[in-house]
């Protein structure tokens, strides 16, 4: 299961929090499989004992992620799930931040991901990141002996009890992986080539044109892969909403709300409420100025910009896969269709909302803004406008500044003019 933030999106998108298929890495790590793993030189470790080194007998996980990685966040009941899961047969994850600019580095980029915003970041996360966190040396000495080249995160290193490494990986598609490793039974071969499908095939359930399609795609994967099966429940279930098939629609939700209680994760079924009882009017795009109003400077500027946006589009294409191209091609008029779709497709009954929003907080031990919102917006529209602004009020206190907050506080204003407009 995955990302709140990005679960309401998913419902309209039908596509899960990690909102692209995540894909492997095209550029080259610090070290090659069966080699010995470098070192981890740290600065502190934010969260868990203190490793000085990497015991042989025990697997580690160690997987690359920053603060403003949503995907990143997005897999943190995933790596939960498997130190909970695989911790007594001797794995170890580790997730490993560091800073966005190494110190001394000359760059334009500018710093998001600091040792003080790391550890905000975790103790506002609680138990509900229940593995070791450590942060990098401020020039980024593991990040470069390790990643390299690498740059696109989340990443993940399998280590086995040797001290070597297995796995190098995105790792969204690991738990088969991580089984082999631990068992000593991994096929770095067949491993990779088993890696490698279970992405093709995670692209093929996202991106179907038809429901009979996703409906077959979907299949194959829980035969192949039924552990990324459990966790595309949330695409299954908005492929279901749009296609109006009532049975998989409530017996998915349903799945949901149980891997919700198993994983602790309250993401998906926090924003499925939100999606489906928040009010979500898009304001209308402002118009683009008036080219006869430019200045010629202002218009060959905006010429320049256009023609980078080509060729950058350009470029992006040419790197994609036939399938993939086919996919962006198609894309348009998949919108157009989720579109329409959009006017007819189902909706939870208010009783199941609640249970959804119930199971939010109970697993968050409310503490999660966003399912203690959902829990508000079922208080609303049950009528209950006294409890939705009690319950908002504390939404708006536990988020983070910034768009969050604003657009809680937004929330809350509804709820109090509604209740200004009842008399209450």
């Amino acid at each position: 299961m995955k990302n709140l933030t990005l679960a309401a999106a998913l419902l309209v998108a039908c596509a899960p929090a990690l909102a692209q298929t995540p894909t492997p890495p095209k550029r080259e790590a610090g070290f090659k499989a069966g080699e010995l793993a470098p070192p981890l030189q740290i600065s502190e470790w934010v969260k868990g004992a203190p490793i000085p080194q990497l015991e042989k007998g025990k697997v580690y996980l160690v997987e690359f992620w920053a603060v403003w990685c949503g995907p990143c966040i997005g897999n943190i009941p995933h790596l939960n799930a498997m130190q909970k899961k695989y911790g007594k047969d001797g794995l170890v994850v580790i997730g490993f931040s560091n800073p966005d600019v190494a110190a001394g580095e000359t760059t334009q980029r500018k710093e998001g991901n600091t040792l003080e915003m790391v550890r905000e970041f975790v103790a506002g996360r609680g138990d509900r990141m229940n593995y070791h966190v450590a942060y990098d040396t401020s020039d980024k000495a593991t990040y470069k002996s390790w990643m390299n080249t690498m740059g696109g995160i989340p990443h993940a290193f399998l280590i086995d009890r040797e001290g070597r490494l297995a796995v190098n990986f995105h790792p969204y598609y690991m738990d088969d992986a991580i089984q082999q490793v631990l068992a000593g039974t991994w096929d770095s071969a067949e491993g990779y080539k088993k890696l490698r499908r279970s992405a093709d095939l995670y692209g093929d359930v996202l991106d179907t044109g038809s429901y009979a399609e996703f409906q077959a795609n979907y299949a194959t994967m829980e035969k192949e892969f039924p552990f990324l099966a459990h966790r595309m429940l949330d695409v299954k279930f908005g492929k279901a909403r749009l296609a109006r098939d009532d049975r998989e629609f409530m017996a998915t939700a349903r799945a949901m709300i149980a891997a919700a209680r198993e994983e602790g994760n309250p993401a998906d079924i926090a924003a499925i409420v939100r999606a489906q009882l928040r009010s979500r009017a898009t304001p209308p795009a402002p118009p683009p100025p008036d080219p006869s109003t430019l200045s010629p400077e202002q218009r060959k500027l905006r010429e320049e910009q256009e023609a980078a946006r080509v060729k950058q589009r350009e470029q992006f294409l040419a790197s994609l896969t036939p399938k993939q191209r086919e996919r962006q091609a198609a894309a348009p008029a998949r919108a157009k269709q989720r579109e329409a779709d959009e006017k007819t497709a189902l909706k939870l009954p208010l009783n199941v909302l609640a249970q959804m929003a119930d199971t939010a907080c109970e697993v968050s031990k409310n503490s999660d803004p966003v399912a203690l919102s959902a829990k508000a917006e079922v208080a609303f529209a049950r009528g209950d406008t006294k409890t939705a602004v009690e319950i908002q009020t504390k939404v708006v206190a536990a988020s983070a500044a910034g768009y969050a907050r604003t657009a809680e506080e937004k929330r809350l204003a509804e709820f109090k003019a509604d209740a200004g407009a009842r008399g209450e």
